[in-house]
């Protein structure tokens, strides 16, 4: 497997700005069926990103829809370089417990989102790591009483 994130991430990921309102976060993930988006200033940089778990959490606690991203999103837990290999792109995804990352190129700017569903849908060869990153992000759930 040598392939690197550059050949296999989605080079046209949507993404947010921090003055964006939560409701335009919402309608992204529900149009493109997604559920994280990077969060970006004006070059590209990233900020962070916004998890749909942070959109539903900013309703249950009844914000304005308004409310701008910058107040619910997190820090990335991975960033990559674009010419990370694939098995490492896996091992920080599986240590990390995150299904994707934002990839950025040498200038530090985002040039792609490297998901696990495109190692999976474009590298068939991978199916052991695609399980891995699976196992490391699968939650577990209480069982109601």
């Amino acid at each position: 497997m040598s392939k690197i994130v550059k050949d296999i991430m989605n080079k046209d990921p949507k993404v947010l700005h921090p003055e964006e309102p939560i409701h335009k976060a919402a309608t992204l993930m529900h149009t493109h069926e997604i559920h994280e988006l990077p969060v970006v200033d004006t070059t590209k940089k990233i900020l962070g990103h916004v998890h749909a778990n942070d959109v539903l959490k900013a309703v249950s606690e009844q914000k304005p829809h308004t409310t701008p991203v910058k107040h619910i999103m997190r820090k990335p837990a991975v960033v990559l370089p674009e010419n990370t290999p694939l098995p490492e792109a896996v091992n920080q995804l599986v240590k990390a417990k995150v299904k994707a990352a934002p990839i950025v190129n040498e200038k530090g700017e985002l040039s792609g989102l490297l998901h696990v569903q495109d190692i999976e849908d474009k590298v068939p060869e991978a199916k052991e790591h695609v399980e891995k990153i699976h196992q490391a992000t699968r939650h577990h759930h209480k069982k109601a009483a």
